[in-house]
Parts: C-alpha cells; sequence; structure tokens
C-alpha cells in the first residue's frame, strides 16, 4: 500500500547533501508528485512512481502532465 512521500524528509536530505536527490517509495498518487515539485528548489530532481503506476493510483499522462505545466519545474524537466 502506497502510503505517501516523506516530502520534508526528501527535501532536507536534498539541502544536506548539496546534489539532485529522486525521491522514492511510497507515492500514493499525483498529490505527492505535486508536493515534491513544490520542494524542487531545494534539491529534489525526480521521483520514482512504480507501484502506483501498476496499481492505477497514480496516471502516468497526469503526472507527465503536471510536470510540463508546473509551477517551479524547469525547463529541462518540461521538457520530458
Amino acid at each position: 500500500m502506497e502510503t505517501g512521500v516523506n516530502v520534508e524528509s526528501t527535501s532536507e536530505l536534498a539541502v544536506s547533501v548539496g546534489i539532485p536527490v529522486i525521491a522514492s517509495g511510497g507515492v500514493s498518487g499525483i498529490g505527492d508528485i505535486e508536493k515534491l515539485m513544490a520542494v524542487e528548489a531545494s534539491g529534489v530532481f525526480a521521483v520514482i512512481a512504480g507501484k502506483a503506476l501498476y496499481t492505477g493510483a497514480l496516471s502516468l499522462a497526469e503526472a507527465i502532465a503536471r510536470a510540463k505545466n508546473g509551477k517551479g519545474c524547469s525547463s529541462a524537466k518540461r521538457e520530458l
């Protein structure tokens, strides 16, 4: 069962290591993608969303559309 990403800890990790971080584990839907996009400036660069895709809890098309149109996304990410 997807329980949601620990956005705060992931963001803190990105800040502390100073290199891009890929969030993984716990994605429960598009809301988690949006929360991670909100902390992109901290260094959270991407997210792995395996199980949520397989179970249908997350639509890949919707996630890509949000990343392309989301505020705060870098131009490189919009080129998905």
